[in-house]
């Protein structure tokens, strides 16, 4: 029988277009914070570095299978639900 590891990856999306995603964690392990990245940079000049279909597609490539997708705060947050076999 199968064992599973299981990964809640939480998406917070700014209102403000420019920014896109604004904070993503990993069982609740901060993993990208738009505010943190973008601290020392002058107004204008911030950037959003992080690609959410990229970092998915890699969770894929790692043996993470999407199993189920939470959406709440009105289309502003995200909750993805992955799940791999345990190596033995």
């Amino acid at each position: 029988m199968n064992q599973w590891e299981y990964l809640r990856l939480g998406v917070g999306w700014s209102t403000d277009e420019k920014v896109g995603v604004s904070k993503i964690s990993a069982n609740r392990k901060t993993v990208f914070d738009y505010d943190t990245e973008n601290q020392d940079k002058k107004k204008g000049e911030e950037k959003n570095l992080f690609n959410l279909i990229e970092y998915i597609d890699n969770l894929g490539k790692e043996g993470w299978e999407l199993v189920n997708v939470f959406t709440w705060g009105n289309g502003w947050g995200e909750v993805y639900y992955f799940k791999r076999s345990l190596k033995n």
